[in-house]
């Protein structure tokens, strides 16, 4: 279905589809909107919208599987990092932020190993479904202790943009696969050469694309979480 659409849409004479004509296409949209009416008249006045009492775009939602209740989540916020709640049930329960290097880090999703269920892996860099505020990512993190500590995997610092993260019980091993995405912001391409679906057998150290190209295009189609 997906090499389906990319048919359709692509551009004729170039033999492929042209995403980075999308982000002028979508400034003009915006610039039409905003023409019509402008806030702050008599008839649009301002009202606050944040931050104590609007939330963000949430990319990722995980139920922690080492709490036998069900009842401590983690949440990954666009631009604004990684946070928890140990008990979603409660009204008075609020959500803890976790410090150091998360404060803008747009975290995409969170994926928990079957077999070990205190590894918890972190994906960074928003980039299926993205707007004007996308932010880069910094590749994946992962905890071997339940999320008290993260490390950067070496081996996905060029993942700029992840759209989905899961961890596989096959044989009783664990598989990592990892859907890889690009980018086109601030007038060039990001994430091109690391696009695909990238697939790890030994936790993270060591990455292999396993999504084949397309005859069509000229890059290794990414992946996304249809």
């Amino acid at each position: 279905i997906r090499r389906q659409r990319q048919m359709c849409i692509r551009d004729r004479s170039l033999g492929r589809p042209t995403p980075e004509l999308l982000y002028e296409e979508m400034l003009k949209q915006q610039r039409q909107l905003t023409s019509r009416a402008m806030p702050g008249t008599t008839k649009t006045t301002w009202s606050s919208r944040g931050p104590n009492n609007l939330a963000g775009r949430t990319r990722a939602l995980a139920v922690d599987p080492t709490v036998k209740s069900g009842k401590k989540i983690w949440a990954g916020a666009v631009t604004g990092g990684l946070w928890y709640n140990n008990d979603i049930t409660s009204s008075t329960s609020t959500w803890q932020f976790v410090s150091s290097i998360w404060s803008n880090i747009t975290v995409t999703c969170i994926a928990f190993d079957p077999n070990a269920p205190g590894t918890m892996y972190i994906g960074t860099g928003e980039g299926w479904g993205s707007t004007s505020s996308t932010s880069r990512g910094f590749g994946i993190f992962k905890s071997i202790d339940s999320g008290k500590t993260f490390t950067q995997l070496a081996s996905s610092k060029s993942y700029l943009y992840i759209n989905d993260m899961v961890v596989r019980s096959e044989s009783g091993k664990s598989v990592l696969y990892v859907a890889t995405d690009m980018q086109f912001a601030n007038g060039s391409w990001h994430g091109t050469g690391t696009a695909g679906l990238m697939k790890s057998t030994n936790g993270g150290t060591s990455f292999s694309n396993i999504m084949p190209k397309i005859p069509c295009l000229l890059y290794t189609s990414d992946a996304a979480d249809e």
